[in-house]
């Protein structure tokens, strides 16, 4: 959450006297280690324990808190409620909970009122009642303020079953509210989360007073500490936390990440430069995983993520932090129940009493920068001491060891029986006269905990399975862990030789098999979010996750974990990961009984290891020879015995007979007979010959005999043919690991906010924050509670020399406006003039209502002019050589003189009022620009066509433009009869009912309205659908539509309760059903439908919950879109569409040749020069800085990748493959040195010979010293 002003953290909120009364009237003794409900409590609405853990996010209320229908995407911070949740993986949804944040209102003058707040939580909750979303509200701000609070709180839990509880972020001052808080949720069956920073220890000092302990822990099935883990308190917050769940005063605890405490936008100890919230977003990904992961072995079941992680992005896209880090760790821990209280009591040796005072309050401790409750204890145990970035003050969360678990504090009143269970008991007295050395406090622990494994790694042992992580977060080290394994006598020992930074593993030992799943995600923050100067502010970051983040992550470069496993005979590796982001080599040592295993990865692999060849048992999916899904040609002769799997099989003696199967999976695995009739055949993937005259021979007769294998696939739809040559060949079954589906980043969606171009917010790409309304620019910036600039620019040129611009704004309600010039939109460097009309000063640096400054806030000249609100000014810059002159409706106001810049763009660029007026905006018009006696430029905002020049500046700054299609506007659809139209409803503070596709069908006849392309494949297809009262209810979603008269079609139908959902297909005009299903439908209630469409496979879903499956292979390919037939009054909204990769063969572990730059086969045109270190590959490169110099390469293969580095000294290069110019201005420059870095990748290229040329620029980044362009090595795969 971004950080309030002090006066606002030291705010307290109310409830009323009379509920406070009756709550402590009501406390009575505590006893017992159960999470307790008091008498008469409701049926939880949510269960929540190991066995169903929590995720939550957090939606965030936007800047037009007051339904301007010129930004209805604003109400929320760019997302709706349906979207968001439809956007989720169908299989975590049962487990994600929404946290409404309606901003830190609380102490703005112009904040909304408390009516429009209120309306505000109101409104997503029916949004999102019909679908079930739940939700919990964010106590302690505006809408909960007043005497009535409590009240209107619980008239949320009565009329929206949804609303599942409350939380508190941050805000440490509502103690008082939170028994009152605790006895609603036992009323209705909800829960309250405390989620507060506990930075002075506020709420631990609270529950110090008895009567305030029993008022929480009465309800302790209702209660959830999960403190905000920031700053240096992460490992007390855990213990405090964990102590609340052990005693018995709360039913769940968990973690709460917060990115502020990382303090770098580069990888390594880079720090900040002063970049704002983009720092945030520089995290390396995995870092949330790790600490997931480690909070779970200690019984952690709710995992709270913060809002600046941007989980939903804008356009309720999911990021790859998302998709690659938080999503494999909260499956993991799905589908590994955390330890029970019980279990993490019982592996607890050490445990501290809270009863004659707190850790914090240890005799040693030690406070940083004002944050107050820290305690040495950690110590020499598993704190981590800070890393590079230690100059920021800052710690982070990873923990250096897991071999003493986690240290609980027990609070004070817990019952004796709670403290009765640890076998060594620590308190402040103790503590302080025996253990404040932290040598005798480390070697009192290690005798209390046996080391159980060796290295430099955390890593901790829970039962079988492990956890292990390098620790470093900001210092490039590598670590290594040695595992015994004791889950039998199959494996006995893992070695992790190399563990990169931010990469995590998690063991399952199961005996015969080992589960390995490694991460190590990490995308190059440094290409985005690492901008040198100018703070970046929330309008950069949100065009960061649409324009780069989401759709084109920086995210190639693979990192090396090496592993070792001692084994009784060679494992049989299956493969899966992050499609074309691992390959992986394995060598087996017959003499030692070790394989060593290279995973070359960036993302998640899972690596199941087997010592039998033909166990395909756990993991596997089996299709059985007469699975009808197997197709064979030729002639197949039935021959089953008991003993084949399900007694049945198939076999052949005809040269040239086939057995085909198409399957979604990354391994798999054709079983036979061997024996002494077997014969050969060649095994085919995705019609490419991978392995020829597999042999079923065999001496001795055996079943269900693994005869052909292939892993590494990628997560897609493959076909493995088999053609016998000789002999008798037989199909016994077909087995293989199923795939799940990557990240989805090519997506389009339509809201339905708008019926035109010409009111939608978003008709030019890059117009998000502003729209054109009434021949203006109107500009809406981040106002209260998130403050953040708007900055737009003209980008059709650039501007040197001399030249004049002249602009017109009217600050309506007095927020302040720069005008901008000579500026670099990349750097946030160049001029601008600011116009303040309330004086708000927001450089602190005089109340001059206008100002000029160089950068953001260089003052480089004032005027005392007074300015007023809601008043047009006619601004005129004139930049004559370095002297600049500031004119306001035809007056000279500022003249001044400065060399700094010479050339730029121009542009506008709002501030905020910081609260001190509700609903502002800024209104822009006529622009010009005249470079001499010529007009060069202008334009009067009259149209979109008009102002198709103007970009939001993370639109400059991130290039990767998405392609928008007629999928993504409501007026671009192709409607065929009927009434199709937008609907809207400004009364609706959200951004999902407030514009709805409102659909009548004409009488006898279905209506269509299509979108998309007809080459659009594979892609998985959502719409919300709701019908209107009538007595006709027919309308469906279009899928691959060729034409209208071919198409596939999810059609629903309803007599008002009984429904019927059906999959069919109209070939030439007639409809024909492929599949049918009954499922309960109403009227006047949305519903979620989806439909998955992936090669001949398809998967229809009603609000998340798969009902009909099919297969059929008329269309391969079509547009999308919706239909109403024979009258139907019908609502659609929210179509959203993920386009899937085509289904091809991976080819991991591929066949990879490294050439160092020294090969004779390179060649080098114009002045070279040869260097040498231990870094680089084979210990050499080879570098220019001559202009147009250039190493070309000539190698045969599918993929190539470009070796260079990354220091002070390089600049740009560009790359050309085949004649052709694949990237530009690769930048080579890093503050610090990094060798064998991949600078260049291409793949899926055309098996054959091609030619790779490297070309030095000659310029560089304006931060390098020199232009340098080098080379270390080729590596091409074939």
């Amino acid at each position: 959450m971004f950080r309030k002003s002090s006066n606002l953290l030291s705010k307290r909120f109310k409830v009323t006297v009379c509920l406070l009364l009756m709550v402590f009237a009501s406390l009575g003794s505590i006893g017992g280690l159960q999470p307790k409900q008091a008498h008469g409590a409701g049926a939880m609405r949510r269960v929540v324990d190991n066995a169903h853990p929590m995720l939550i996010m957090q939606l965030l209320v936007g800047s037009n808190y007051t339904g301007d229908p010129d930004f209805r995407r604003d109400n929320n911070r760019q997302w709706d409620i349906k979207q968001a949740w439809a956007g989720l993986p169908d299989d975590i949804k049962p487990y994600v909970v929404f946290v409404l944040h309606p901003g830190h209102f609380a102490n703005w003058v112009g904040k909304p009122s408390v009516a429009n707040s209120r309306k505000w939580i109101e409104d997503n909750l029916a949004e999102g009642k019909d679908l079930n979303i739940p939700m919990m509200v964010l106590y302690g701000e505006n809408p909960t303020s007043g005497s009535d609070g409590m009240t209107w709180l619980e008239s949320l839990y009565q009329n929206y079953p949804n609303m599942i509880g409350t939380d508190v972020s941050e805000l440490t001052s509502v103690n008082s509210s939170i028994p009152g808080l605790l006895a609603l949720a036992n009323t209705y069956g909800g829960y309250h989360i405390q989620g507060s920073m506990e930075d002075n220890n506020v709420f631990a000092n609270a529950m110090k007073t008895q009567s305030y302990y029993n008022s929480i822990a009465q309800y302790s099935a209702n209660f959830i500490p999960n403190f905000k883990m920031i700053h240096k308190n992460y490992d007390y917050v855990n213990s405090e936390a964990l102590g609340y769940w052990m005693a018995g005063a709360a039913g769940n605890w968990g973690p709460y990440y917060d990115s502020y405490p990382f303090p770098a936008s580069n990888i390594f100890g880079q720090s900040s430069n002063g970049g704002g919230d983009r720092t945030t977003r520089a995290v390396p990904e995995t870092l949330y995983s790790m600490s997931m992961l480690d909070s779970y072995l200690h019984g952690a079941t709710v995992y709270q993520l913060e809002n600046q992680l941007d989980l939903p992005a804008v356009n309720n896209l999911y990021t790859p932090l998302f998709y690659e880090s938080i999503l494999p760790a909260f499956r993991y821990i799905v589908a590994h129940p955390a330890p029970t209280k019980a279990q993490v009591i019982a592996k607890t040796k050490v445990a501290f009493d809270a009863s004659a005072g707190t850790m914090p309050e240890l005799s040693d401790s030690r406070t940083w920068g004002g944050v107050q409750n820290q305690t040495s204890l950690f110590q020499g145990l598993y704190e981590m001491a800070p890393d590079t970035n230690s100059t920021s003050g800052l710690w982070y969360w990873l923990r250096t060891t897991g071999r003493y678990g986690m240290i609980p504090q027990i609070p004070q009143y817990a019952p004796s029986s709670v403290l009765a269970q640890f076998s060594t008991i620590l308190n402040l007295t103790t503590y302080n006269a025996n253990y404040t050395s932290q040598a005798t406090r480390t070697a009192f622990f290690n005798t209390k905990y046996p080391s159980v494994y060796t290295g430099t790694a955390f890593a901790e042992k829970n039962d079988n399975n492990w956890l292990i992580y390098n620790n470093h977060y900001s210092a490039n080290t590598n670590e290594t862990a040695t595992l015994p394994l004791t889950g039998g006598t199959t494996f006995s020992q893992l070695d992790f030789t190399t563990i990169t930074p931010h990469t995590y593993a998690t063991v399952d030992d199961t005996g015969s098999t080992l589960d390995i799943q490694i991460n190590n995600y990490r995308s190059d923050h440094q290409q985005d979010i690492y901008v040198p100067a100018g703070k970046r502010m929330l309008e950069f970051t949100d065009y960061y996750a649409e324009y780069s983040y989401v759709p084109h992550p920086f995210d190639t470069t693979l990192r090396s974990t090496v592993f070792t496993v001692t084994a009784t005979s060679k494992p049989v590796i299956a493969i899966s990961g992050y499609d074309g982001h691992y390959n992986y080599t394995d060598s087996w040592n017959s003499s030692t009984m070790v394989d060593t295993i290279t995973v070359n990865h960036n993302g998640p692999v899972r690596l199941i290891l087997k010592t039998t060849a033909g166990d395909d048992t756990a993991f596997w999916t089996r299709a059985d020879d007469t699975d009808s899904l197997i197709s064979y040609t030729g002639t197949w002769t039935n021959a089953g015995t008991a003993n084949d799997y399900n007694s049945t099989y198939k076999t052949t003696s005809t040269v040239g007979a086939t057995a085909s199967y198409e399957f979604f999976g990354t391994s798999v695995a054709w079983v036979d007979r061997k024996g002494s009739t077997g014969g050969t055949a060649d095994v085919y993937i995705d019609g490419t010959l991978d392995a020829s005259n597999v042999s079923t021979n065999s001496s001795i007769t055996s079943y269900g005999q693994v005869v052909y294998s292939k892993t590494g696939l990628t997560n897609q739809f493959h076909t493995i043919k088999i053609v016998a040559k000789s002999a008798i060949i037989g199909i016994d079954r077909i087995s293989f690991i199923p795939a799940a589906y990557q990240m989805l980043n090519d997506i389009s969606f339509n809201d339905f906010s708008y019926g035109t171009a010409v009111e939608d917010e978003d008709t030019n790409l890059g117009s998000k924050h502003w729209t054109v309304k009434n021949g203006q620019m109107k500009i809406i910036p981040y106002d209260s509670p998130w403050v953040s600039d708007v900055p737009i620019y003209m980008k059709k040129k650039t501007y040197s020399g001399n030249f004049t611009y002249e602009i017109k704004v009217n600050s309506v309600v007095g927020t302040p406006v720069r005008i901008l010039f000579d500026t670099n939109p990349s750097t946030r460097q160049g001029y601008s003039l600011m116009l303040d009309p309330l004086n708000k000063n927001v450089n602190n640096d005089g109340t001059q209502a206008l100002k000029l400054y160089k950068d953001q806030s260089t003052l480089l000249a004032t005027s005392s002019v007074s300015l007023a609100a809601n008043h047009q000014y006619a601004v005129k810059i004139i930049v004559t050589g370095s002297t600049i002159q500031c004119y306001l409706d035809g007056t000279l106001y500022i003249t001044a003189t400065d060399t700094s810049y010479t050339s730029g763009m121009v542009g506008v660029k709002t501030e905020v009022n910081y609260g001190s007026a509700s609903q502002e905006y800024v209104l822009v018009d006529d622009a010009k620009v005249t470079v001499g006696s010529t007009v060069d430029y202008t334009t009067d905002f009259g149209s979109w066509s008009a102002a198709t020049d103007w970009v939001g500046e993370g639109a400059i700054a991130f290039t990767y433009w998405p392609t928008r299609t007629s999928f993504d506007f409501p007026y671009q659809w192709t409607t065929t009869g009927g009434t199709w139209a937008v609907l809207n409803d400004d009364t609706k503070y959200t951004n999902g009912t407030n514009g709805v596709y409102n659909v009548t069908a004409v009488s006898g006849a279905e209506n269509f309205s299509t979108a998309g392309s007809t080459s659009w494949a594979n892609y998985i297809y959502k719409a919300m659908m709701k019908f209107k009262t009538g007595t006709i209810y027919d309308a469906g979603l279009l899928f691959r539509v060729t034409d209208t008269n071919n198409m596939y079609k999810v059609g629903v139908t309803t007599n008002g309760t009984t429904g019927t959902i059906s999959l069919l297909k109209r070939v030439s005009g007639t409809w024909s059903t492929i599949a049918t299903t009954s499922q309960t439908i109403s009227t006047e209630k949305w519903y979620s439908f989806s439909v998955e469409a992936n090669a001949d496979s398809f998967k229809v879903s009603l609000n998340g919950n798969v009902v009909l499956s099919a297969r059929d292979n008329t269309f391969a390919a079509g547009a999308v879109g919706l239909s109403a037939n024979n009258g139907t009054k019908v609502q659609f909204d929210d179509a959203w569409i993920a386009r899937l990769a085509a289904s091809t063969q991976t080819t991991s572990p591929p066949t990879s040749v490294t050439v160092d730059d020294r090969d004779p086969s390179i060649i080098y045109s114009g002045t070279w020069g040869q260097s040498t270190s231990s870094l680089d590959y084979l210990t050499t490169e080879s570098w220019s800085k001559v202009a147009g110099a250039y190493a070309q390469f000539t190698f045969t293969g599918t993929k190539i990748e470009y070796l260079s580095m990354k220091q002070k000294n390089m600049g740009f290069v560009d790359v050309y493959v085949d004649g052709v110019l694949e990237a530009a201005n690769i930048d080579c420059y890093a503050a610090t040195n990094t060798k064998q870095v991949i600078l260049f990748t291409k793949s899926g290229m055309t098996a054959g010979s091609h030619t790779i040329k490297i070309v030095v620029d000659g310029t560089k980044n304006a931060a390098s010293s020199d232009v340098v362009g080098a080379l270390d090595a080729f590596t091409y795969y074939s």
